[in-house]
């Protein structure tokens, strides 16, 4: 059914745009060429907005499962295959452009298909949850990535 009103609203999006570029062409002159040659080259701009748009969009879901898959192979590698289910990996989840890298509620599932096998730990939601685990379990994204990670939508 969420596929269905994707679609839905997405034809209607598509109406509101055809609207809104009829009634730009009712503001050229009469002269047929000139409107053609305008909306051509608005259509056309309109085309590489949203070409990019999805570019910079699925960049910013390539680099968060990266960072999903590289987080899943350090806790691996820190752990020989079995960390302690108290282990807090925190204190937030990253977000690159409010794409998160993982949600807990597939950390099995997503384990299983990179490393061939479930972990099971806590990845925490936000501060005082990751803090409330032991400090010798505490892991921050960073020190499993290597690299400063931002946890807000940039």
């Amino acid at each position: 059914m969420a596929d269905r009103n994707y679609v839905v609203s997405s034809l209607g999006g598509a109406l509101v745009w055809v609207g809104v570029a009829r009634s730009l062409a009712d503001l050229l002159p009469r002269r047929p060429s000139l409107r053609r040659v305008a909306l051509g080259v608005a259509g056309a701009l309109f085309a590489a907005c949203l070409l990019w748009s999805n570019v910079v969009f699925q960049g910013d879901w390539a680099r968060s499962a990266a960072d999903a898959t590289e987080l899943l192979h350090a806790v691996d590698r820190r752990f020989d295959s079995s960390p302690p289910a108290e282990l807090s990996v925190g204190p937030a989840v990253p977000s690159r452009n409010c794409v998160r890298s993982i949600h807990q509620f597939f950390l099995e599932d997503a384990s299983r298909v990179v490393l061939g096998h479930p972990l099971d730990f806590r990845i925490a939601e936000h501060d005082g949850e990751w803090r409330s685990a032991p400090p010798d379990l505490q892991l921050s994204w960073e020190q499993l990535l290597g690299e400063p990670v931002h946890s807000r939508c940039e």
